[in-house]
């Protein structure tokens, strides 16, 4: 066994609570006068200095484990998905930064905007995201 993969699969834990915890953050509805604000500083924080620096582990590691000779098939589709699903939560970053910079300004209408923004890109993300867990999940079980 490749000695990255206890490492990549570290993250992948890793990213999937920053995820849970973005999730509650989103969804949670007791900010008082401070929502629609609040959510907005809050995941811009947890994707400045955690799901960011996970996402830079996640690709560098899952690329230091792909076996060039043997790419092709479920392991391709696998690192597509992958890839997609980084770069694609890459794009939900920009949103969320750019809605940080519109709470601190105070302009709800435009947090609203990035909202739907950050759903349309996250339509994108989970289910890539789905498709590589399981198919490093098949991997993994199957040998």
């Amino acid at each position: 066994m490749n000695p990255l993969l206890p490492l990549h699969l570290l993250a992948v834990g890793c990213w999937i609570g920053c995820l849970v915890v973005e999730t509650v953050v989103e969804t949670s509805r007791d900010y008082g006068d401070e929502q629609p604000f609040l959510p907005a500083k809050l995941h811009r924080t947890i994707d400045l200095y955690v799901e960011l620096p996970i996402l830079a582990l996640l690709f560098v590691s899952g690329f230091l484990l792909i076996d060039w000779s043997t790419l092709g098939g479920l392991l391709l589709v696998k690192v597509l998905c992958g890839t997609g699903a980084i770069l694609a939560n890459l794009g939900c970053a920009v949103v969320v930064f750019k809605r940080k910079r519109w709470a601190d300004l105070r302009d709800a209408d435009s947090v609203a905007a990035q909202n739907r923004n950050l759903q349309l890109v996250s339509a994108l993300f989970f289910p890539l995201s789905l498709a590589t867990l399981a198919i490093g999940i098949h991997r993994l079980v199957s040998g």
